[in-house]
């Protein structure tokens, strides 16, 4: 026989051994297939994470709903819990007697993580070289999981806390901001103070249930910094009111509970809607007595007839739908765009216009709307159609940082779509403001391989990838990328460049939580990051 027979079958005899070495790995049983533990989500009232030498956190269950209740007392985030919650009934891949093993070489002796559920203990290890799955021992028995899991428990304390300002189901009794208190009277009614003659019932009711919904696009361990104002919330059956501090105005707003340790991060449009009563209250129900348009060269041109169309109508309702805001009247909807560097103010009928303000919408009671854009790229647009079907509206999807967004939203919309996720949540009319480096972010994040169908994922890992795109870009909020601006906004300027990115443009670095070297492919003509590790 010769030498390159030899050589073929030398090497036929290790890729047979590495073969047996990863279906049976040394130390292991082959059993059939069995879940981690025998309990049920449903019947899990008690949780406990210790991590090593860290301090543990302690989640209680009640009416329905989970709240750390040590160190601190606050909700617990439900998506975060759940995901949690599923390693009860994980799949045990393999798993061996603790009897005559060294656990040390499981990374058990100190294990990094104990989680107890109810009253069995899972405690982590480390990973196998081979597939990387994840060491867990429960009782006596070392078992081998999906690795998922493990990130959430070495999440900090602020990633696990609900993002909800207030608890749900509360009744507010008042709200106090740094310009304005709302109050309810012993009769029932809401009252403002300072009084505010232009504010409604309806404005004041749609105001509170903004609080009542309100969540924050991220909480983080709170930073000392000087004060910029209170706000103090009190709720029915509660001595104690909540209170928030406001220590960050841009290019985002933070609110701090410094007794909590903890801070919750807005972007500049949802804190405008919990801090003021914006534009709404001196628009609503007034009458337009004229146009004044000083210059129509904008993205679109404004319409001769602008004036016309709009003299003389009521505006019946402000509302909002992605970047644009939607004048309504009887007759038709105005369609306002304000561009890089557009800003709405009210402004008192015979202030001196200044280079850039270039339309004013005059009311009855004095007042005018002033659009000023120094760029030029908003746009003023009248339709008399429904607003839904305008070409400038009818493909969007929701804005990735409105409280509408959320898992569901992705799950209803991924139903028999065979698309890869990346390309799917990158979709405008899927949800608006995706790009491609928030995507690869928040696919790793989310522990999603870029190329899974659409339709394949869960509603679980949904909620959690919707969080994840929050996250994202909230961080780039934070580091100066913003394209989610207020109707009063201002210059900003992208801050992609500056972001603590964990996978894109990181080909063949290791990644950030396993080691293994990040993977580049192309996705939909896009350059596509992640971690066949930590990805699935």
């Amino acid at each position: 026989m010769g030498a390159r027979s030899w050589l073929n079958l030398a090497l036929l005899f290790i890729v047979a051994l590495l073969v047996a070495l990863l279906v049976y790995e040394p130390g292991k049983e082959q059993v059939p297939a069995t879940t981690l533990t025998t309990l049920k989500k449903a019947d899990i009232d008690r949780m406990v994470i210790a991590r090593h030498g860290g301090e543990a956190l302690h989640f209680e269950r009640r009416e329905g709903m989970w709240w750390l209740v040590e160190p601190i007392i606050v909700p617990a985030n439900p998506v975060r819990l759940q995901a949690i919650l599923q390693v009860a009934g994980a799949e045990s891949l393999s798993h061996f007697p603790v009897e005559g093993r060294d656990l040390g070489d499981f990374g058990l002796v100190e294990s990094p993580v104990r989680l107890t559920l109810n009253a069995t203990e899972l405690r982590f290890g480390g990973v196998s070289p081979l597939d990387q799955r994840r060491y867990v021992q429960v009782h006596e028995r070392v078992h081998l999981i999906a690795d998922g899991v493990f990130y959430d428990l070495v999440e900090p304390l602020s990633a696990l806390v609900s993002r909800a300002l207030l608890p749900p189901g509360v009744d507010i009794e008042s709200v106090s901001v740094p310009a304005f208190a709302v109050s309810k009277t012993p009769a029932g009614e809401w009252r403002v103070q300072p009084p505010m003659e232009t504010v409604s019932a309806d404005t004041v009711q749609r105001w509170l249930q903004s609080w009542r919904d309100a969540h924050a696009l991220q909480v983080a361990p709170y930073t000392a910094t000087a004060g910029l104002g209170n706000v103090v919330v009190h709720l029915s059956g509660q001595d104690t009111p909540l209170t928030w501090r406001i220590v960050k105005r841009e290019p985002e707003w933070v609110l701090a509970r410094p007794e909590l340790g903890l801070q919750y991060h807005f972007g500049r449009a949802q804190a405008e809607e919990l801090l003021h009563l914006r534009i709404a209250p001196y628009v609503e129900g007034k009458r337009v007595t004229h146009v004044v348009v000083r210059e129509s060269r904008l993205r679109r041109p404004i319409a001769p007839q602008l004036a016309t169309e709009l003299g003389g109508a009521v505006v019946e309702s402000v509302t909002r739908r992605g970047k644009y805001l939607l004048l309504r009247t009887h007759s038709g909807t105005l369609i306002v765009h304000l561009g890089m560097s557009g800003s709405l103010r009210i402004v008192d009928v015979g202030e001196v216009a200044e280079k850039h303000d270039h339309v004013d919408i005059v009311f009855a009671e004095g007042k005018a709307l002033r659009m000023r854009d120094p760029r030029r790229f908003g746009l003023m647009v009248w339709t008399r159609e429904d607003s839904c079907d305008h070409a400038l509206l009818n493909s969007l999807g929701p804005e990735p940082l409105d409280p509408a967004f959320d898992g569901d939203c992705l799950y209803a919309q991924a139903r028999g779509r065979r698309v890869a996720v990346k390309s799917f949540i990158m979709d405008s009319r899927v949800v608006v403001g995706v790009g491609n480096i928030y995507a690869n972010e928040a696919l790793f994040g989310a522990g999603l391989r870029p190329s899974t169908p659409a339709g394949r994922v869960s509603r679980m890992r949904y909620q959690r990838l919707a969080e994840e795109i929050k996250a994202v870009l909230t961080a780039a909020i934070r580091q100066g990328g913003t394209t989610l601006r207020d109707f009063v906004g201002g210059e900003g300027k992208p801050g992609y460049f500056s972001l603590q990115l964990q996978v894109y443009g990181r080909e063949g670095e290791p990644c950030l939580r396993c080691g293994r070297a990040v993977k580049v492919s192309r996705l939909g003509q896009r350059s596509t990051y992640y971690c066949t590790s930590c990805q699935r």
